[in-house]
């Protein structure tokens, strides 16, 4: 009896000891995922803000608050001004995939509250007071900052702002992304209650369970360390490459407008108008070398999943040689879609191979001679649909050839050059789809450029 009360004992105490491991270890791991979790969001959200927030025109931002009212704007195209920066947010929360409104806020210093500005959502909320704003955006209104978890009547948020300046360098708003917070609390919870749950029901064999998930944590652990130092480095090297590549296209924008706004009395309205138009293009270059940015960063970092579908590559190249035909006509480029017999449909994910044959064609008319000619060659080979854009330009130095592909490597062709992105992109989608692919060119005749897609 003894001994029985004694096992009994050693039982319940071991069943307590299990018990309390386990919910040791799933609370662990609850906090541990919060806190991966929670550095993960904010390091992206602060990455999203830092890097738009300086492309807001902070004057024309100060003319909309400074000309309208509150609701004052009720359409996102009522003004020209506030629909421009609106498209602009709209564009970062669909390239960025966020689940929630980017927006600006105001401070005023007389009502001693924010209000909301410019947002990325379907209606405007123009000038609506934010009632719950946390602390910390007032404290860092003009520097920016993250803001870790916080609770309003909406929920629990994790959010990241910067400010928006004017030409004298004047904050004249803040930038505010957020990313709910309490679903993936929810979920967190859920899992850490069923680990416990399961280890009652095994408590039989919780000795080498208790070893088993110790080391799985540990892995896991290590897996989420490994996966926070990976978007850490990119972020890092993103920051670097984008300041490397866009600081001559903003060095040419603040240039111009610091000549237009202390020498606007000596100027004659042509050269004003022509230092202004040279800024807006230099703008466009840097909005869109920004967009392949985040487009390569998805790819690279195996975010993208391909969407297969059945694909007819004839009438896809078809589609994209007629959107291009103004754009050659002004260099004077002879565009041409030479199909070679019958070709089966290919399985590819339609989105990804038309940003494919529009970089290759973009590429071949940008560097191709007044005059020249561009052609896209497709022909079937057994199963496989074989690609060619094909072009007349002065071609790639060999020594160039095998570093095309390479990210942000960029080859002088006359007195052209690209940013490089291009062709990473075109390389990282062809492997995402297991495609061959290959170069040819030859100075002074031209550069041809080959890829393979399998039959449906």
């Amino acid at each position: 009896m003894n001994k029985s009360k004694a096992y009994r004992r050693v039982l319940l105490l071991a069943l307590g000891f299990f018990l309390s491991a386990s919910l040791i270890l799933g609370f662990n791991l609850y906090y541990t995922q919060i806190k991966i979790y929670q550095d993960k969001e904010l390091s992206k959200l602060e990455g999203i803000v830092n890097t738009l927030a300086p492309q807001i025109d902070g004057d024309r931002h100060q003319y909309l608050v400074e000309n309208y009212a509150m609701d004052g704007i009720s359409m996102n195209d009522e003004d020209s001004v506030y629909f421009e920066i609106h498209q602009q947010l709209e564009r970062a929360t669909r390239n960025n995939e966020l689940n929630s409104t980017l927006y600006t806020m105001i401070y005023s210093q007389a009502m001693e509250k924010f209000c909301f500005g410019v947002a990325s959502s379907a209606r405007p909320f123009w000038k609506h007071p934010y009632r719950d704003y946390p602390a910390e955006l007032l404290s860092k209104y003009e520097v920016g900052g993250v803001i870790e978890p916080y609770q309003d009547s909406n929920g629990t948020w994790l959010s990241a702002f910067a400010p928006v300046m004017n030409s004298q360098g004047e904050v004249v708003a803040v930038l505010q992304a957020d990313e709910r917070f309490d679903k993936f609390i929810m979920e967190a919870k859920n899992a850490v209650w069923k680990n416990i749950l399961v280890m009652m029901l095994i408590v039989g064999v919780l000795t080498g369970l208790m070893l088993y998930i110790v080391n799985r944590l540990v892995k896991q652990q290590s897996k989420l360390d490994q996966q926070k130092e990976e978007i850490i480095k990119f972020r890092k090297e993103l920051i670097a490459n984008v300041s490397h590549d866009l600081r001559t296209p903003l060095a040419s924008i603040q240039g111009y407008l610091e000549t237009v706004l202390l020498k606007r009395d000596k100027l004659d309205d042509e050269r004003i108008n022509k230092y202004l138009q040279t800024s807006l293009r230099n703008t466009a270059q840097l909005n869109n070398l920004i967009e392949e940015l985040f487009e390569l960063s998805k790819l690279e970092s195996k975010e993208r999943k391909l969407n297969l579908e059945s694909l007819v590559l004839p009438d896809l190249a078809n589609d994209i040689v007629n959107s291009h035909r103004i754009i050659a006509a002004e260099k004077e480029v002879d565009l041409q879609l030479n199909v070679h017999g019958t070709i089966q449909a290919v399985r590819a994910d339609i989105g990804l191979i038309d940003r494919v044959i529009v970089n290759l064609l973009s590429n071949a008319i940008k560097f191709s001679p007044q005059g020249g000619l561009v052609s896209i060659q497709i022909r079937q080979e057994n199963k496989k649909v074989n690609v060619s854009v094909e072009d007349q330009g002065s071609g790639i130095a060999e020594e160039d050839l095998k570093n095309v592909f390479d990210r942000f490597h960029k080859s002088t062709i006359g007195n052209k050059q690209g940013s490089g992105l291009g062709l990473a992109i075109v390389k990282n989608i062809l492997d995402l789809h297991g495609s061959s692919y290959s170069i040819e060119s030859e100075m002074g005749k031209g550069t041809s450029f080959y890829f393979t897609l399998d039959c449906y």
